[in-house]
């Protein structure tokens, strides 16, 4: 996936955010656990997996075939999915150009949202206790029938004071073109 978007004539990127670490923390934990996990039960059968699969008899009863290969399929779909939110969560980005708002997200398929500076007229800043202490917040840039929402921004006071300070100079006529 390219990670460059498209520009208008004369536009810069002023500022360019990711998505927060903290969320990589829920998956990444799980993930953790379950191939732990997953080593012990491995590890702790007296036959593998592949194994019971060829026929090789297990030796408990049927019943515990069946739960040792529950018990993989879930570990094997828990971290399918785990994998997927890590690689969907590394492709969100967020930029603030000279014209625009813009929030990109997608891996195979990718999805733009964005909004004009002058279209603007407000933007809002929420952080609970704990995104205060790992600095990161959300932005709501609001318009006249349209509202972008910037989920675990980075310094989202910097963000925020990025997107106000664009916005005056673009109102005010100033282009910062020479």
């Amino acid at each position: 996936m390219s990670k460059r978007i498209e520009l208008f004539p004369n536009e810069t990127i002023v500022l360019k955010e990711r998505i927060h670490w903290k969320n990589y923390i829920f998956p990444g934990t799980i993930l953790l656990c379950e191939l732990i996990m997953g080593l012990l039960r491995v590890t702790d059968m007296d036959t593998t997996f592949l194994e019971m699969l060829a026929g090789a008899p297990p030796l408990g009863d049927d019943a515990t075939k069946v739960i040792a290969i529950t018990e993989l399929i879930a570990v094997v779909c828990i971290i399918l999915m785990s994998l997927l939110r890590i690689i969907i969560i590394s492709t969100v980005r967020y930029y603030v150009t000279s014209k625009r708002i813009i929030s990109t997200w997608g891996f195979i398929t990718k999805s733009i949202n964005e909004m004009l500076l002058t279209r603007c007229e407000t933007v809002l800043m929420h952080q609970s206790v704990s995104e205060r202490l790992f600095q990161c917040g959300d932005i709501e840039c609001i318009a006249p029938g349209s509202v972008i929402h910037l989920e675990d921004v980075y310094y989202p006071v910097r963000f925020k004071m990025t997107v106000m300070s664009e916005m005056a100079r673009v109102k005010d006529g100033n282009t910062g073109q020479n």
